[in-house]
């Protein structure tokens, strides 16, 4: 919703943050778009004939060109297939701050993930990794197709 369909990657960057980067030029703007897993055969196309998941991997590159910090997501998988939510993985990976993630879909956890915060009746840190917290909710909960 955030992305001009009609300019290319390069061009909708360099439009926002040419001042910010002013010796930035084409080839600085391929790579910096290319950074985030855009191929090269994309830059220079209209941001309309991007799959969902390079748009996705788009609003990373222009987040990380905003340099936040800290980047939240509430259950930012909604309506995302597939390829999106591994574009979003790869962004999130990729991103040099710190992120807080609430979600529910374990495709996406299980890429990102370094520490689980479960709050439930207060907070704890989970002592292991997305798979052994699944098989514990699984447990607790029984298991539903």
């Amino acid at each position: 919703e955030v992305l001009n369909l009609n300019q290319t990657p390069v061009e909708y960057l360099s439009s926002k943050y040419q001042q910010r980067y002013p010796s930035h030029r084409l080839e600085e703007w391929r790579a910096v778009v290319g950074n985030y897993g855009i191929p090269s055969e994309y830059h220079l196309l209209p941001i309309a004939t991007l799959s969902d998941g390079l748009k996705t991997r788009l609003v990373f590159c222009e987040i990380s060109l905003q340099n936040p910090h800290l980047l939240l997501f509430d259950e930012p998988t909604n309506a995302a297939d597939m390829e999106m939510i591994d574009s979003m993985a790869e962004a999130i990976k990729a991103f040099n701050g710190g992120v807080v993630v609430i979600s529910h879909d374990f495709r996406l956890l299980q890429q990102i993930t370094d520490e689980i915060w479960v709050v439930n009746k207060g907070l704890h840190i989970w002592d292991g990794d997305i798979r052994s917290y699944k098989a514990s909710l699984k447990k607790t909960y029984g298991y539903k197709k």
